[in-house]
């Protein structure tokens, strides 16, 4: 049997448990964040690190991101309830956004976002899911969904969202209409 080896271990300057990571659309960049909600930034190419900051403050921290705009930004959504787009290049704040309109703290949310711009978010104990185009954030769409949704994804073509239940079951919507 084949072991595989650490080729390296890297310091984001993470202050608590790291819990999420995943790398940049050109996996140049590696991204990182602690239940602090403190984020790390990697640079695979140049082995550095890039940067350090604090995008959710809470408990929970940072709960999901993606890159968008072929990896200039970086989405990120936390415990706060506030959903942060961030500017790859400098690292700065572009725009915050509410999550929802139902929450001021979360700890649970489940999200996806669409090749064709469309964010999806399940806030833990609603039964509402809400949907917006990334490009405005406030023409939301709201409809009642399972309370026990457990995760959203969007189709390759962004047309269909699917939810997973807690129950086993899943639930399919036109993310068109």
């Amino acid at each position: 049997s084949t072991t595989l080896r650490p080729i390296r271990t890297l310091d984001l300057g993470l202050t608590n448990i790291a819990v999420r990571l995943f790398f940049s659309p050109d996996s140049h960049l590696l991204v990182a964040s602690d239940t602090s909600g403190r984020v790390g930034v990697w640079d695979l190419r140049g082995q550095r690190r890039l940067t350090n900051f604090v995008a959710h403050a809470g408990t929970a921290g940072v709960l999901g991101w993606s890159f968008q705009e072929k990896g200039n930004s970086l989405l990120t959504w936390g415990s706060d309830a506030i959903g942060k787009e961030w500017d790859v290049g400098t690292w700065r704040e572009k725009s915050h956004w509410p999550l929802t309109t139902n929450a001021s703290k979360i700890s649970t949310a489940w999200s996806s976002i669409s090749t064709n711009g469309l964010l999806a978010f399940k806030i833990g104990g609603e039964s509402t899911m809400e949907i917006y185009p990334d490009s405005d954030k406030t023409n939301r769409r709201e409809w009642p969904c399972p309370l026990w949704t457990s995760g959203v994804a969007f189709s390759p073509d962004g047309r269909t969202l699917a939810g997973a239940c807690e129950d086993g079951s899943l639930t399919l919507w036109d993310s068109q209409t």
